[in-house]
């Protein structure tokens, strides 16, 4: 035999037995991969098993508290062995409907019972009563106040602007209705001036209102009377004393003129008020008869109007959107006195007191709708508010 056959069959051989390595360590390594697999699949079952426990356990809480709701819908029904509280909490989320002379309104039992004790003796009976769910109490008084009442009494933040907005003889109604619902007394404050003067005159109730009210941080001026009236205590004869209202958003506003010592009545910036100093911005000149502005739109006040003498009732109102400021005296037309009022910043009412003895009252203050028409160039009274 030759060495290259030799040779060739040594090399065969190692050829087989690198095969046969690669082969064993192939299979090693899949036998620890399966390993690894029953391993795993052992923990998996371990952890299906856990949740299915885990499963079982809640599944079996859910039915006990189903049986417990269903042992306390049955308590409700029977109305035996009922817990006070849960009843009071039923009777408080009670449905109640209401007929307001053809108008519904529903709300709830809680609503209308925390501050009315005309509501607490009508529906006394309300919780027993399960005759009939969609009931209402028909009560011959008008919807329209009632709406009003009723945001009230939810908590409503727009209720004193649509309190507000209100004519004096929709106040004076809407207080009969206050009155006849036994509203709590706390409604009262927010009552315009005249519904408080209504509520003494026809019902002998003496009340105060908090929203008219001027807001004084200046040197020079005193509030009293409830800071209803300021007057100009020092400072001397300048323009170093001014005062807004508490409502800065207030675009309407009514005072009364209470000495001869001058000053102005309007509107001014509020990125620039400054109640010891004087403030650009939209005025009546009470001692010379002048409308004033800082554009130099000025203008004279009609004689026809008034002498602005002390005791005069002015009433100023600014339509943002129509950009007009117009005046009215003791309740006489409108008159418009500046036009094309466009002010980059929010423009706040301003009082200014010039000579010491100035003194001015604020009457009241208004929600106004600034989107009336302009008919005659002269604005309406303020319209009912939207309700909704």
């Amino acid at each position: 035999m030759s060495s290259n056959s030799i040779d060739n069959s040594n090399v065969g051989n190692e050829d087989v037995e690198k095969q046969i390595s690669k082969a064993l360590t192939t299979l090693t390594e899949q036998e620890l991969t399966l390993k690894e697999l029953q391993k795993y699949l052992k923990e998996e079952e371990e952890n299906i098993h856990k949740r299915k426990l885990h499963f079982e356990t809640k599944l079996n809480e859910i039915k006990k508290i189903k049986v417990k709701q269903e042992r306390l819908f049955t308590d409700i029904s029977n109305n035996n062995n009922f817990p006070k509280e849960v009843k009071l909490l039923q009777k408080n989320n009670k449905i109640i409907h209401l007929n307001i002379s053809g108008t519904i309104f529903t709300t709830t039992f809680e609503t209308l019972t925390k501050e009315s004790e005309f509501f607490k003796e009508l529906l006394s009976d309300a919780l027993e009563d399960n005759s009939n769910e969609e009931k209402a109490y028909f009560i011959d008084r008008t919807g329209f106040y009632f709406n009003i009442i009723l945001c009230y009494l939810r908590g409503i933040p727009s209720f004193e602007a649509r309190l507000r907005s209100l004519m004096k003889a929709d106040l004076e109604d809407l207080v009969d209705d206050i009155i006849y619902y036994k509203i709590n007394s706390n409604i009262y404050k927010y009552l315009p001036t005249y519904g408080i003067e209504y509520l003494k005159k026809q019902y002998n109730i003496n009340a105060t209102n908090n929203a008219v009210t001027f807001a004084n941080n200046g040197m020079n001026a005193t509030l009293f009377e409830n800071n209803c009236k300021v007057i100009k205590t020092k400072g001397l004869s300048a323009w170093n004393c001014a005062v807004t209202v508490n409502n800065t958003k207030c675009q309407h506003y009514k005072v009364k003129i209470h000495s001869d010592q001058g000053g102005y009545i309007g509107f001014t910036s509020s990125k620039f008020y400054n109640p010891n100093g004087q403030n650009s911005g939209y005025y009546l000149d009470v001692y010379n008869k002048l409308f004033l502005s800082p554009n130099e739109n000025n203008g004279v006040v009609p004689s026809t109007t008034t002498f602005l003498t002390v005791g005069t009732i002015v009433e100023v109102i600014y339509n943002k959107e129509a950009g007009t400021i117009s005046y009215s005296f003791n309740g006489g037309d409108w008159i418009i006195a500046f036009k094309e009022v466009k002010e980059e910043e929010e423009i706040i009412p301003c009082i200014e007191l010039h000579n010491v003895g100035a003194s001015f009252e604020l009457l009241d203050i208004y929600s106004v709708n600034t989107s009336f028409p302009m008919m005659n160039l002269l604005p309406p009274p303020p319209l009912k508010p939207t309700l909704y």
